[in-house]
């Protein structure tokens, strides 16, 4: 809402009471009133990220499946990762530990990998490093 009107009304009345106040038609006193009001002001509704707690994980994921089809990797799942890194942890496996005797063994990235056999030629993994997980399964 706009002050002006009413600024320009109290000057114009300053001025009448002023101007007849005095007896001498040659004096004229003026007075100058300025108000100045500050900008109305919104409330800040911009937050700053919280940066005392650590940032929050990747949640559970489905990724999907590294091999196109016949033999490989299937259904990756993540926990704590994101779906790219657990597509490396899962083609790291496949080049680091399927050779191996039992198929366990830690990939590259440091996720301890376990390996259980579910069925003929096929096997389910888990993949863990802390909190974060990766599981899939292989076969052909």
């Amino acid at each position: 809402m706009s002050r002006l009107p009413l600024l320009l009304a109290l000057i114009a009345a300053l001025l009448a009471v002023t101007a007849c106040g005095d007896d001498d038609p040659e004096t004229v006193t003026v007075t100058e009133t300025r108000t100045q009001t500050a900008p109305a002001t919104q409330p800040d509704t911009t937050t700053e990220p919280d940066t005392t707690t650590e940032p929050e994980t990747e949640k559970a994921a489905d990724c999907g499946d590294v091999a196109r089809e016949g033999a490989g990797v299937y259904n990756v799942r993540s926990e704590g990762v994101d779906c790219e890194t657990a597509f490396t942890v899962a083609r790291q496996w496949q080049n680091e530990c399927a050779g191996e005797a039992d198929g366990s063994c830690r990939v590259t990235l440091g996720f301890a990998c376990k390996y259980e056999q579910s069925g003929y030629e096929s096997g389910d993994i888990a993949c863990t490093s802390g909190a974060r997980s990766v599981t899939f399964e292989a076969g052909s």
